[in-house]
């Protein structure tokens, strides 16, 4: 097989807090593609290759992907980390930090930054019935929001419109299930996806990689909320 035509594969750990990720192992290929949580990849003893938005960045340290930027970590040669975290979960202080630890020792006891009472019941609410349909009008009502009103503060609070967000939740329910060690197919009727192959292919589109390639060879654990198993 010519060398071009070798795929990396993902190798490592995955672990997932409540609206946040970290990878630690080797990035395997991927395709162009963006997506909701921003990226932010140390490479405290290596380095790694990123496209982001059409730059090529050579990263020593660490370096981070904006919410919904386009992108594509190259494959590297040693373990990397990589933490995807939801923008409602940022704050100022977490960009001054340098290391994977202290990034994950902040994500552990963060909580959505959202200042409407509104929206933020409307988040709940929208975790709570994930396996099935979400209309925009009836949650702006049962918030006791006009729809209108609803859909600008929504995208203004969350960096989405609803239907991208709750795909979104969806795709990140389906990972944590199989995490738990559910199947891809009920993983995916659980989080409302139509079917595997729409969850196969809302992964393929977010993260560049098919849930059979991008999770095949990860171990993957489930973080218990406001506890950090590794620094």
């Amino acid at each position: 097989m010519p060398a071009q035509d070798i795929i990396q594969k993902w190798t490592g750990e995955l672990q997932l807090g409540s609206g946040w990720a970290h990878y630690r192992g080797l990035a395997g290929d991927t395709s162009p593609h963006s997506h909701y949580p921003l990226q932010a990849l140390f490479c405290e003893n290596c380095a790694a290759d990123i496209n982001i938005d059409g730059l090529e960045v050579h990263v020593r340290g660490s370096a981070v992907v904006p919410s919904n930027t386009p992108h594509q970590l190259k494959p590297t040669v040693g373990n990397v980390d990589i933490l995807y975290v939801e923008p409602t979960l940022m704050s100022p202080d977490l960009f001054v930090l340098k290391k994977v630890g202290e990034w994950r020792d902040n994500l552990c006891c963060a909580v959505r930054q959202v200042s409407d009472n509104k929206i933020a019941e409307a988040l709940a609410i929208i975790d709570s019935r994930l396996d099935s349909k979400i209309p925009l009008a009836a949650l702006a009502k049962e918030v006791g929001m006009s729809k209108s009103s609803f859909t600008e503060k929504f995208k203004r609070a969350t960096g989405l419109p609803l239907r991208r967000f709750v795909l979104w939740r969806r795709l990140y329910l389906a990972v944590r299930s199989v995490s738990e060690g559910i199947s891809l197919t009920e993983a995916a009727h659980q989080a409302g996806f139509s079917d595997s192959a729409h969850f196969s292919r809302t992964m393929r589109e977010t993260f560049g990689v098919s849930p059979s390639q991008g999770m095949l060879n990860i171990k993957m654990s489930v973080l218990p909320d406001g506890q950090c198993l590794r620094s």
